[in-house]
């Protein structure tokens, strides 16, 4: 169950990216850098007792992920036909996965928070509880 939370965290990073791994890494890198994140300050998002309550540089790395990659829509929500349309292309090979994938993202779409950050961040603790 943990590689599905994790294939699901990775298609809402990178999902609708542009097929290239390279840019993927840069947009990773950038956002890395623009919010100040470390490798070790990502470690607190596989912390669950915290709830949505992740520090606010690791929620906005969030945020940027999301943005960068389409995830989110013009007012900071999810893009729900987009997420769709990538978990069902990139698991395409793994439909019992894509189904699982699609059932959290529809389960988490509407969640809001304050700002972008804080949506970013309820929506990742979201489809983490949702795949658990």
């Amino acid at each position: 169950m943990r590689e599905f939370v994790t294939a699901i965290i990775l298609l809402m990073a990178f999902g609708s990216l542009l097929a290239n791994a390279n840019e993927s890494e840069k947009v990773y890198a950038k956002c890395m850098d623009t919010h100040d994140v470390t490798e070790d300050d990502l470690e607190i998002m596989r912390n669950t007792e915290i709830g949505f309550n992740y520090p606010r540089k690791v929620q906005c790395f969030m945020s940027c992920l999301a943005n960068h990659t389409k995830f989110f829509d013009e007012k900071g929500k999810i893009n729900y036909n987009v997420s769709i349309a990538s978990l069902q292309t990139s698991l395409a090979e793994a439909p019992e996965e894509a189904h699982k994938a699609t059932v959290a993202i529809t389960r988490c779409k509407d969640e809001i928070g304050s700002d972008p950050c804080e949506t970013a961040a309820k929506i990742y603790y979201c489809l983490k509880m949702a795949s658990t």
